[in-house]
């Protein structure tokens, strides 16, 4: 059932980055019961960077949108950088805060031997493996992270805001994108 749930998934996904991000209604109900299927890896824990304390920080991929944050009350203020301009947030007064940091852990991350693949080119755990690497070293150095499918989600305990970015290209190289900043933080 989840092979079959993954195969239909990643069908539409594909379709849907194909034709530039429409597809009907019929195919978004399909992939959503399709992404509701797969099962997320086991949760891993982390030291927390200030306390020290031992915290559960959720699977290190998770593809299902679940753990997004309910819009709240007042608004989400989210600025999206895009590849023909970089500077979308930092124009509005939000750098990339913790960039060296996500740089360093996907540094550590081919060091150890993870290299991202082709779209394609192999199975969705071989993809991943590359980007679970990615959010372990952010952990370890006391972030809260993890990958959507498509960016890592970024933030530091107690943080005001969130941030997300693009470490993969879908030819396989590698790429260290400040995709966006959000506050409050798009997830917990």
């Amino acid at each position: 059932m989840v092979n079959k749930a993954l195969n239909n998934f990643l069908k539409l996904q594909q379709r849907f980055l194909k034709s530039g991000g429409v597809i009907d209604a019929r195919e978004a109900k399909v992939l959503e019961r399709a992404a509701q299927r797969l099962v997320a890896p086991k949760p891993a824990s982390f030291d927390a960077f200030e306390s020290g304390a031992k915290v559960d920080a959720g699977p290190l991929i998770d593809r299902t949108r679940s753990r997004g944050l309910p819009e709240p009350p007042g608004g989400r203020e989210v600025h999206v950088n895009r590849a023909g301009d970089k500077n979308v947030a930092a124009r509005a007064g939000h750098k990339a805060s913790w960039h060296e940091d996500v740089s360093e852990a996907i540094r550590r991350a081919l060091d150890r031997g993870f290299h991202p693949i082709p779209e394609g080119a192999g199975s969705l755990e071989e993809g991943d493996a590359y980007h679970g690497a990615v959010v372990e070293e952010l952990r370890k150095l006391g972030y809260r992270a993890f990958f959507d499918g498509e960016e890592v989600q970024v933030k530091k305990p107690g943080a005001a805001h969130s941030e997300a970015y693009d470490i993969s290209t879908s030819s396989g190289q590698v790429r260290d994108f400040y995709a966006s900043w959000s506050s409050p933080p798009a997830f917990d």
